[in-house]
């Protein structure tokens, strides 16, 4: 699969809704793309490996809630081993991306659009997904320039 051709999927993991977001086949634009309820890890494989194939994925960005120093907590050594499982479940490259402060952005996003809480809520997790895709987008376009 040629990945000039193909899509990225984002990944928003969650202990209960997990956000999705897709690029565009350019990798210029992230675009909220659905939210999935979390089941299992081997449930979220089967999930993400049917959107996969329909939405001709070549790669899948997970993000990765580090503290705002850049240290680990509880949440970012359970997301990195939510990742490892992805890793050696998926068919395509995954890699983990930094998410920080994306939930925060995404709910600002959600006031200024004046969605009321019950519309932000179900809104949020794929918003929190498209912006940390769309910074790992800006960072491989920024990558190509300098090389």
């Amino acid at each position: 699969m040629d990945i000039l051709k193909s899509k990225v999927l984002g990944v928003d993991l969650g202990d209960k809704n997990i956000g999705l977001a897709v690029s565009t086949s350019n990798l210029k634009m992230a675009l909220p793309y659905k939210i999935i309820r979390f089941r299992s890890d081997k449930l979220l494989v089967d999930d993400l490996q049917k959107i996969i194939t329909e939405e001709n994925i070549a790669k899948v960005v997970v993000g990765i809630p580090y503290n705002s120093d850049g240290s680990d907590s509880a949440q970012t050594i359970k997301r990195k081993r939510q990742l490892e499982y992805l890793k050696k479940h998926l068919n395509i490259p995954v890699l983990g991306f930094d998410e920080r402060y994306t939930t925060d952005i995404a709910h600002s996003y959600g006031m200024q659009l004046n969605l009321n809480n019950k519309k932000r809520k179900k809104k949020i997790d794929k918003i929190a997904a498209s912006i940390m895709l769309q910074d790992y987008l800006n960072s491989i376009e920024k990558n190509r320039k300098i090389t």
